[in-house]
């Protein structure tokens, strides 16, 4: 045994991160992914009570098992039998459920806990004390968030107000969509034009079965644009491609789906003459492509062209000096659906915009309640997919408008008759809304409300904890600050009533998801997840719904505190209508959805740019929407659901790598994120800490040995080799007192002559 002093430098400390995966699913099927809280742990792991260290009995009696067999002569007869009887004792025994217990992902939100009882026949409701869930947010919102706001500026108790128009498949009336006011042609072009607008089209059909056409823009005897399918399948025999058909002045009021989409442009014969269709396999499912539609009888010689992200798509020749002005008032333009119907004095599309309308629905009086409400019309072709930034021009925009218009927002100008980009914007409006006192005094036919300029009701939400998004404010077209009618999207307190039939109490969300109208009302806007596009977001108003934690305004993030409700709570004391408020006095947003995720799946902290968290149901949509949520790396959460590159700076919530936090704050997914099922994928960061250690034997030393069976022998059966050697077995390091501190075994002694020089890495872990 020999000693050699190590130097400073024979010390190396450093550290290697480890990202292990995790993946973690919690649906009706069952939950996958918790960890075990013990990683060694073993159902063969019996309890044991810790102050004694003996076993927990239950139905067996393992001290009086053991004692007979250590009573009974291993030569006995009765020794094996003994033996059996203690085994069996000890299988029979409790498992610890200590070495048992697992960890999830705990998903909840602030007003989950808040429990509101609505009797049967819907005359009172109750609600409990603050709840832990409410607490939880507290403690988030007012210091977490400030905290790591010196790291990810951008976190706040709000979302970036990037959205689009979403248009379900298969959820709520078939006949919804939305109308806009068109006194006076106010939106149809006169001589030129150039429509815009950004397509997803999210949804095809099953194999086998006819794709029908969507439309997507439709004014009477004027203009109609649908999305149709292409050419291509997917690997299941579903359409995964699309064309834009284009239909103008008599043309437009004939069915889509009745247009032949093999014959070429020009080709076709009267009343659908001019129809004309874009270039096949530009238009992928799932994927945001911007289309340009422009024509003016000006340039070459009357011939329009489609634009499809910046690259022209099809051309069309139109020998006419105006197309699009119908021979009388188009009066209503249709986005998301086309209308059908006979044209008589007491059936026009002027009459959504009757007197009832007006006061019920808080929508524009364009016509100055001149018609009645239409009876004789129909709505077809419902748009499935999403949309954004749709306008229409009163010229022909040329290619280098066009490009800059297929990246940026553009401004209000004066040949810009029509846009919605869509954003929430603060546009109050006194339509019939869903009121609490609905709910809790049996009111059969809704309450006169106040307008709202927030994105949600929040007297709803405060007051019972339901969810209802104020789809008024997210429509509005920014040329004339009109808002469109909702048709059958109003979400009528009385149809919810007739639908429920409701003999147990219920939650507020589970009666409002009776009513079809509320459902597809509430999934009529989504946070956009195009990353090829930015909005000009100089056109929001100064508005407090846009002023964010710290105090900045910005009309890029909307605030989800609202200081006009804490200021009425102020005035009046609290108010036991307001029972959410009236509890927790805090005006910010419940309509949120956290997950707490325990560091026992991330270690140290989750590796930023790989958190995602999918709701593969979202609740409401049948089973046909996806939501997958992703960070990008710099505390933010983005949607990521379409093909193609995302808004990655578009917030819906956010992520704290370092405390497993994550919360999703948009109200469009509100409470309903992950209710039936979601999962999550993540890497986590586990520091793991190397201290190596070298040690080198020099050469002649360490060439004898205090072992007394050790024999000086030469190192071969050569006769001139004279080198003795030495096997080196064990390796002690000592503390400056000779204690051992280290020690380490080799698998296989180390042979070492006299004259060799060897380096031994010592590696630990900690």
């Amino acid at each position: 045994m020999s000693f050699v002093r190590l130097p400073e430098d024979a010390f190396d400390v450093y550290t290697v991160i480890a990202r292990p995966e995790r993946s973690f699913s919690s649906s009706s099927l069952g939950v996958t992914g918790s960890l075990k809280v013990f990683t060694r742990s073993s159902p063969i792991l019996r309890s044991r009570d810790i102050s004694t260290g003996s076993y927990i009995e239950s139905t067996s009696n393992v001290s009086t098992a053991l004692a007979d067999l250590q009573n009974s002569s291993l030569l006995s007869s009765n020794y094996y039998g003994s033996a059996e009887l203690y085994l069996e004792s000890l299988d029979a025994l409790q498992e610890s459920p200590l070495y048992q217990k697992s960890v999830s992902v705990y998903r909840f939100s602030p007003i989950d806990d808040f429990d509101f009882d609505f009797d049967p026949d819907l005359t009172a409701a109750t609600s409990d004390i603050i709840s832990s869930g409410y607490l939880k947010k507290s403690l988030l919102r007012n210091s977490v968030i400030p905290y790591n706001r010196s790291k990810y500026q951008s976190l706040n108790w709000g979302y970036t107000n990037y959205l689009s128009l979403h248009f379900p498949d298969g959820v709520g009336p078939s006949s919804s969509s939305m109308v806009y006011p068109a006194s006076g042609n106010a939106y149809i072009p006169e001589d030129e034009f150039t429509i815009e607008f950004f397509v997803n089209p999210k949804y095809t059909v099953n194999s086998g079965s006819e794709y029908q056409a969507g439309t997507i823009f439709h004014a009477s005897s004027s203009f109609a644009i649908s999305i149709v399918s292409g050419s291509r399948v997917d690997a299941y025999g579903r359409p995964d491609s699309f064309r834009v058909l284009l239909q103008l002045s008599q043309s437009a009021d004939q069915s889509p789906d009745s247009v032949d989409l093999t014959v070429a442009n020009n080709a076709r014969v009267f009343p659908g003459d001019l129809s004309f269709l874009s270039d096949d396999l530009l238009i992928n499912q799932n994927h945001w492509h911007h289309v340009a539609i422009r024509w003016s009888p000006s340039v070459n010689f009357g011939t329009g062209s489609f634009l499809i992200d910046n690259v022209v798509a099809g051309v069309f020749q139109i020998p006419s000096a105006s197309v699009t002005r119908p021979p009388e008032d188009a009066e209503a333009v249709f986005v998301g659906a086309r209308y059908e119907g006979p044209r008589t004095s007491t059936n026009r599309p002027g009459g959504f915009f009757n007197s009832n309308a007006v006061s019920n629905e808080g929508v524009y009086d364009d016509f100055s309640g001149a018609f009645l409400q239409p009876t004789t019309f129909s709505i077809q072709n419902q748009f499935k997919g999403e949309l954004h930034e749709l306008r229409i021009w009163n010229s022909y925009r040329g290619t280098d408008l066009i490009f800059s218009g297929s990246k940026m927002g553009v401004e209000i100008s004066e040949d810009l008759l029509f846009y919605v980009p869509p954003f929430m914007y603060p546009s109050s409006s006194d339509r019939q809304f869903i009121d609490d006192s609905a709910f809790k005094l049996g009111v059969k036919n809704g309450v006169i409300g106040i307008g709202s300029s927030t994105p949600f009701n929040e007297k709803l939400a405060f007051d019972i904890g339901g969810q209802e998004i104020n789809l008024e404010n997210h429509t509005l077209e920014l040329v004339r600050k009109v808002q469109p009618r909702l048709l059958f999207l109003t979400a009528s307190v009385s149809e919810i009533y007739a639908a429920a039939s409701i003999s147990t109490a219920r939650d507020a969300d589970s009666i409002l998801g009776y009513d079809g109208q509320t459902v597809r009302r509430n999934l009529s806007i989504l946070p956009c997840d195009d990353g090829d596009f930015y909005p000009n977001f100089d056109l929001l108003p100064e508005d407090d719904i846009f002023q964010n934690d710290d105090g900045a305004k910005s009309g890029q993030y909307v605030n989800l505190k609202f200081n006009s409700l804490q200021e009425l709570y102020d005035a009046s004391g609290g108010t036991t209508e307001r029972i959410i408020l009236d509890e927790t006095g805090d005006p910010s947003s419940n309509l949120v959805t956290l997950f707490d995720i325990s560091n026992i799946f991330y270690g140290s902290k989750i590796h930023p740019k790989s958190l995602e968290i999918t709701d593969t149901s979202f609740t409401g949509s049948n089973g046909t929407l996806s939501i997958r949520l992703k960070d990008n790396g710099r505390g933010l959460l983005y949607r990521a659901d379409a093909s193609g590159s995302h808004a990655t700076w578009s917030s819906v919530g956010s992520a704290f790598y370092e405390d497993g936090i994550a919360a999703i704050t948009a109200p469009y997914f509100g409470k309903l994120f992950g209710k039936t099922d979601f999962s999550i994928n993540l890497r986590g960061e586990s520091p793991i800490h190397v201290q190596e250690t070298q040690v080198i034997a020099p050469s002649w030393s360490f060439n004898s040995s205090s072992n007394p069976q050790y024999l000086s022998l030469t190192s071969s059966d050569y006769a001139n080799d004279q080198s003795n050697f030495v096997y080196i077995t064990t390796l002690n390091l000592h503390d400056e007192n000779l204690n051992v501190v280290g020690r380490a075994s080799f698998s296989q002694p180390i042979v070492k002559r006299d004259s060799d020089r060897i380096m031994f890495r010592l590696k630990k872990d900690f």
